[in-house]
């Protein structure tokens, strides 16, 4: 009996070279992981990083991420509003979810859903019927075609509009936080009355 050693990859005819390295597994972006709730923070950080289906190019994610960084920090300092991180379900999945206390526990709707996704910042700020008909006299949302358009299209299940915007420049930011400044002070005043 002939004892050779086994030969090399590297000798056999059409052989690869095992890597170096074994390859980390490509893990969910945390806005995908429904078992593991995560930090607001890297939902935050990987807003707007792209996925294989819709990438981002490179210059956008940062604009992201502080767009995103500056609407949050601008909704949960005002007061009476509280935040956290909720599972929402498919089409939203982990959302940071902003509640007033004037709103009461029964509605069906919070007071925001800040939605960053690995393709897109999203936004979603309910308006009950009564809201549906002072935003129609607010000259200065009515008038924003950018606000409006979300507001008129927005589904209407349980007696509220559920407008819902893809916010991407610091126009947007600025319409949107006009918006969300205008809800606040309709709420704050309905619960000193």
């Amino acid at each position: 009996m002939d004892q050779t050693e086994p030969r090399k990859p590297s000798e056999i005819e059409g052989a690869t070279q095992p890597p170096d390295e074994i390859p980390a597994p490509v893990l969910p972006h945390a806005w995908a992981n429904r078992f593991q709730e995560p930090e607001i923070e890297a939902l935050i950080s990987e807003c707007g990083c792209g996925c294989l289906d819709h990438p981002v190019s490179a210059p956008d994610q940062p604009t992201l991420v502080s767009i995103t960084r500056q609407l949050h920090e601008a909704i949960k300092v005002m007061k009476g509003v509280r935040y956290g991180v909720h599972w929402q379900g498919h089409a939203w999945k982990w959302a940071v979810t902003y509640r007033h206390a004037a709103i009461p526990r029964s509605s069906p709707a919070e007071f925001g859903y800040l939605i960053p996704s690995p393709d897109s910042l999203r936004i979603c700020i309910p308006l009950d019927l009564e809201m549906l008909e002072k935003f129609e006299d607010a000259d200065e949302l009515g008038r924003n075609a950018y606000l409006r358009k979300y507001v008129i299209e927005a589904a209407r299940p349980n007696s509220h509009a559920w407008p819902e915007w893809i916010v991407g420049s610091d126009l947007h930011r600025e319409a949107i936080l006009s918006l969300v400044q205008w809800k606040h002070r309709l709420l704050t005043d309905s619960k000193q009355q």
